[in-house]
């Protein structure tokens, strides 16, 4: 992945460099803090972003530096 997701739960355990799986599990759990860094990415990476955190069309292109 172009981009790494690092999750801090409740406990205070930081989770680093999450999967596909991990993010929407950890993000869906509605607890914690979920920090994402993006360094660039494919258009399925966004696309993902999109679908799980409803990010906005124009802010993914701007990561992309394209068009998706």
């Amino acid at each position: 992945m172009a981009f790494t997701v690092d999750y801090l739960t409740q406990n205070g355990e930081l989770l680093k460099n999450l999967t596909e799986d991990e993010i929407q599990v950890n993000y869906k759990s509605n607890r914690g803090l979920l920090w994402i860094d993006i360094l660039g990415m494919t258009e399925r990476e966004a696309r993902f972003l999109a679908d799980i955190f409803k990010f906005h069309q124009l802010a993914l292109e701007d990561c992309l530096g394209t068009n998706i």
